[in-house]
């Protein structure tokens, strides 16, 4: 490599390659790391982790948009949650855990582009602190995003979630 010319992103080391990843990562649009992975045997290499994770966090949320669907609707699809076309989550008594609210903390309401009026969560007995506090935290970190609606009653949320 010549003096003062940069690496070639084929002679990065391994961890930043990881980093480049990971700040490329999107559960609900992968596309774009999909195609930079596949154009370069290195980032591949190095992706490859990263980007077997993306898939199986991509299937557990539009698992989770299925189950959270307007019941009078067609069920959500990934499409639409990354395009801000999910106003309402429909997860009263649907048997959503603290997995599941950390998964839609980090992947749903952590996303610029989803956008929902309602929340709702009432009737779920295995929702409880650690799933809670990870809702009100990814709320936290967007403050232009106002809920009209949000119901945790019959939840297992006690003063530590409140």
């Amino acid at each position: 490599m010549a003096e003062g010319a940069s690496p070639s992103l084929a002679e990065q080391p391994t961890d930043v390659l990881a980093l480049v990843g990971a700040e490329l990562s999107d559960a609900l649009t992968p596309g774009h790391l999909t195609a930079l992975a596949s154009t370069c045997g290195a980032l591949q290499l190095a992706l490859r982790a990263a980007l077997v994770e993306l898939k199986e966090t991509r299937r557990a949320v539009s698992a989770l948009l299925r189950k959270c669907s307007n019941p009078r609707k067609t069920e959500y699809t990934l499409e639409q949650a990354a395009s801000g076309d999910v106003d309402v989550i429909f997860g009263g008594s649907k048997g959503l855990d603290d997995a599941d609210a950390r998964l839609m903390a980090r992947c749903l309401f952590g996303n610029a582009c989803f956008s929902v009026n309602n929340l709702w969560a009432y009737d779920n007995p295995r929702l409880g602190d650690a799933g809670v506090a990870a809702l009100a935290r990814a709320f936290q970190r967007r403050p232009q995003q106002t809920l009209k609606c949000l119901s945790l009653t019959e939840t297992s949320m006690g003063d530590a979630g409140a």
